[in-house]
């Protein structure tokens, strides 16, 4: 699922007419926007991969509804907003939710946070605002904007769905993509907010969710609360989390796992331990700490658990490559 558009909808659905459109979904997706006649069309250009798509959607989606107001977002579009803003009449960098609101409701554009445009023949790239402080301040995501047809599962077999409980990292990986939406900002919706997130979940048949956070476990207390909520209740349910790796715990790890977060990722990145302090990893020598992480994992019942490592960086020697 999008759930950049279906928080994005939830922010501003009180005040404008939404209607989601998911292009893996749809046979003719500017015809559907056609039909739905929007006076505002947003565009999630999410990652570098995928932009030449969400790039074309969006110039098709100019051509076919001049009158109207593109609005470009994602991970992307904030990392390269004058790029994106070639496709588009605006871009909303970082988090979109409260810009967009004051965008739909009319807001003088200099006074938007975030909001990229251009003025007088120049680009115009406002300052982001401060991301909200309390995220349950926003509204959960707009899931019930899915048409029929808009089936998430994984591989075709059992139904998932996805759960943003916080944004942002404890940490600040040099390389890191996301970090430059969220610079140094974690913040996190509530216990009580994530588990009424997860009955809804639960409620609507789903077997398999996958975190979008960066870092779940940038608060073990908060984590462990959810994971004792998730207990009582019964609710059977396989999550797939990232997270940063940290060795001990034992009692925390098996909680997760019997909560249900049975599949994890984090980084390892490289064995190298001059790459990983380049890299501003927070801790040095990987190989060992990230086998004895592996293993506690694993010990703990984790059925998946996934390290991922980053290659080609300029200062790579081919030994460090090879080993």
């Amino acid at each position: 699922p999008s759930m950049a558009l279906e928080r994005l909808a939830a922010a501003v659905e009180d005040v404008a007419e939404c209607e989601l459109f998911d292009a893996r979904f749809e046979n003719d997706l500017i015809g559907e926007i056609v039909r739905f006649k929007p006076d505002i069309v947003c565009v999630n250009v999410k990652t570098t991969l995928y932009s030449r798509q969400s790039y074309e959607a969006a110039d098709s989606i100019k051509k076919m509804v001049p009158g109207a107001v593109t609005v470009l977002g994602g991970l992307h579009a904030s990392s390269c907003p004058e790029e994106a803003l070639g496709h588009g009449d605006f871009v909303i960098t970082g988090e979109g939710e409260n810009s967009l609101r004051e965008f739909v409701l009319g807001a003088a554009k200099e006074k938007i946070g975030g909001l990229v445009y251009k003025s007088g023949g120049k680009t115009v790239i406002n300052k982001k605002n401060d991301p909200p402080a309390v995220m349950d301040s926003l509204k959960p995501p707009a899931r019930h904007l899915r048409k029929p047809h808009y089936f998430y599962s994984a591989a075709g077999l059992i139904k998932m769905d996805l759960l943003e409980t916080s944004r942002g990292c404890t940490h600040y990986c040099s390389f890191c993509s996301p970090a430059s939406v969220y610079p140094s900002k974690y913040r996190t919706h509530s216990p009580e907010y994530v588990f009424e997130e997860i009955k809804k979940l639960a409620d609507s048949g789903v077997k398999y969710c996958m975190l979008t956070d960066d870092h779940f476990g940038g608060d073990p207390a908060r984590v462990e609360k959810i994971c004792d909520y998730i207990i009582e209740s019964g609710i059977k349910i396989a999550f797939f989390c990232f997270i940063r790796p940290f060795t001990g715990n034992i009692e925390l790890k098996k909680k997760m796992v019997k909560a249900g977060f049975v599949m994890l990722s984090y980084g390892a990145e490289s064995p190298d331990p001059a790459q990983l302090a380049r890299y501003n990893k927070g801790f040095g020598e990987s190989a060992g700490f990230i086998k004895k992480t592996n293993a506690e994992w694993l010990a703990a019942g984790a059925c998946y658990v996934g390290n991922s490592f980053v290659f080609g960086d300029a200062d790579d020697s081919k030994d460090v490559i090879a080993s």
